[in-house]
């Protein structure tokens, strides 16, 4: 995050003591090639990076390239780089098109079908109305098995904004994508569901992807849900495990199933991973006051907050409204 606040308000930065008190200092390889891939999308762009990879300088370049297209390795999935991009996608008033290749699943980050059916739609909402992604899977290779095409249209940044209504939950998409055939048995999953009066009066749905690849094994689980007021709620979960049996798929259950309902619980209108979009439409769009109700501040969103003052001075004020339904959120 620090380095979008600097790419929003081109300033430069300078992070220090990356990693410093871990065994393995400084900077990782896939951060490495999120700044290849920050180096394309916005030529001129100045990184310095000491010897032991603890301390990086960045001057942002002047402006976004309309066409991108960049390969990334095996040490993240497409879902890091992807989440990225849409942090800085509105900056470019004329909209940008990217294409990335590389993991499609990590037990790092969050699954691709939840950027696709989450993330995607909020960006939908707060002004990227044509946003869309394409994505092809390769069956052969191990460490590029899927590429994708993300399209960001001009995005609108004039209007504030308010989501305010959480609502209830109404529908429930349960997705499986994997490489093989070792999926959650339909029969644990429904007794799973049957247990769970929350769920007695929710559409569920089940929806089973199978992306065949010689080389490589994957299975996720990723749980999407709708309210009655259209906010949507994601969670999933990831693993390269082979041979999983019930035992364990009973786990993985119970663990994504008890994050999900945990963020539904705090009655916010925005799951706790994407807050971080909010601020940065908010920081867009300065003159305005936009609305909206969050559950609780992430440990994320505190110390973007805290970037943003140090870099720029910046404060966001956040206090209640009368009805206490919501947070009003204004720069100050």
């Amino acid at each position: 995050e620090r380095l979008v606040v600097s790419i929003l308000f081109k300033k430069g930065i300078k992070i220090k003591k990356i990693r410093f008190n871990s065994y393995y200092q400084g900077i990782r390889n896939f951060e490495i090639q999120l700044i290849s891939l920050i180096d394309k999308i916005i030529p001129g762009s100045i990184f310095k990076i000491n010897e032991n990879g603890t301390t990086l300088k960045f001057y942002p370049g002047n402006f976004l390239r309309e066409k991108v297209i960049h390969q990334v390795g095996k040490f993240r999935s497409l879902s890091y780089y992807l989440e990225f991009i849409l942090y800085i996608s509105h900056l470019r008033p004329e909209g940008i098109e990217i294409k990335l290749s590389g993991l499609r699943s990590s037990t790092f980050d969050v699954s691709l079908e939840s950027i696709l059916y989450v993330t995607i739609p909020l960006q939908r909402k707060l002004g990227g109305r044509d946003t869309r992604v394409k994505i092809f899977s390769n069956s052969f290779s191990s460490t590029r098995n899927t590429e994708l095409v993300l399209i960001c249209p001009k995005i609108s940044s004039q209007e504030a904004f308010q989501i305010l209504e959480p609502g209830i939950l109404k529908k429930l998409r349960i997705i499986f994508s994997h490489s093989s055939v070792t999926i959650p048995p339909r029969e644990l999953t429904s007794r799973f569901l049957e247990k769970n009066p929350l769920l007695s009066e929710v559409d569920l749905s089940f929806f089973n992807f199978k992306i065949p690849n010689k080389n490589f094994k994957f299975h996720s689980i990723t749980l999407i849900g709708e309210t009655s007021t259209g906010c949507i709620f994601g969670n999933d979960f990831s693993t390269y495990k082979k041979n999983l049996d019930s035992v364990y798929w009973k786990n993985i259950l119970n663990q994504t199933f008890l994050s999900f309902f945990e963020d539904l619980k705090t009655g916010g209108c925005v799951d706790n991973r994407n807050q971080i979009f909010l601020w940065l439409k908010i920081l867009n769009r300065k003159k305005q006051t936009s609305r909206l109700r969050i559950g609780k501040l992430t440990l994320s969103s505190i110390l973007f907050f805290r970037d943003v003052k140090k870099l720029t001075g910046i404060v966001f004020k956040i206090h209640s409204s009368t009805d206490r339904k919501s947070l009003i959120l204004k720069i100050c």
